[in-house]
């Protein structure tokens, strides 16, 4: 797949600036931001690096509007603001008695939420100017030598136990690979503002899937929650 895709890096189709957002999305929103957030959770305070990654909707929605043009209606934040309310709900336990510790992790986790929102906002550019599996194959191209880059930087492990082998490919396939190219064809169509706020589901799917496979109960507030991200056009 990477090797695939650096053709259309050197071909004339979408132009520089969606070169620029190619690179941007797979070295930034993939390769950078997720580090960033790990590292954002090495204080021991899991709670300061989740609580500031929902600002991310948020700045994608601004982003949209500034570098896209996407126009803002009156009745989105009648959708927008339930759903963020709903995601707050889900994430945490306790809602509503949430402590930040930790001006460094606190700082990488705004670092990675501005990152995934430019992902967000970029790969909607890019989605105009290519067919969804290119402009999969082109992140996954960019954030390949990222990531390798960083490790090497960091001087992380460049190798797996066999036994890891089955689980990580799972993981590469299906949220990896198979998602990314159903989330690419969907932003075909789909406005930035309005894509930030389908990606609020994940929290949520996760705690349906505990409970349908391993019989995990949700948490009351997760339970009680309804967050809505679809709208009328």
């Amino acid at each position: 797949m990477a090797a695939a895709s650096f053709p259309c890096l050197q071909s004339d189709v979408g132009g520089r600036v969606e070169r620029w957002c190619a690179l941007a999305v797979g070295a930034g929103s993939s390769a950078l931001a997720t580090w960033l957030f790990t590292l954002a959770f090495g204080g021991g305070d899991p709670l300061t690096p989740l609580v500031l990654q929902k600002l991310q909707p948020l700045i994608a929605i601004l982003a949209a509007r500034l570098f896209l043009g996407e126009r803002i209606r009156g009745r989105f934040w009648f959708f927008a603001v339930p759903a963020l309310i709903g995601t707050w709900l889900i994430a945490f336990a306790d809602p509503l008695h949430i402590q930040l510790k930790g001006a460094e992790a606190a700082l990488l986790a705004i670092g990675a939420a501005v990152l995934w929102a430019a992902g967000t906002v970029l790969g909607r550019r890019l989605s105009v100017a290519y067919a969804p599996t290119t402009v999969t194959t082109l992140r996954y191209a960019v954030g390949l030598p990222a990531s390798l880059v960083i490790a090497v930087i960091v001087g992380g492990p460049f190798t797996v136990a066999l036994a890891d082998v089955p689980g990580l490919a799972g993981l590469a396939l299906i949220p990896g690979l198979l998602a990314l190219s159903l989330y690419y064809r969907g932003l075909q169509r789909t406005p930035a503002a309005r894509a930030t706020l389908a990606e609020l589901a994940f929290p949520r799917s996760p705690r349906r899937l505990l409970v349908w496979c391993f019989c995990t109960p949700s948490s009351p507030s997760a339970s009680g929650s309804v967050s809505r991200s679809w709208w009328p056009r």
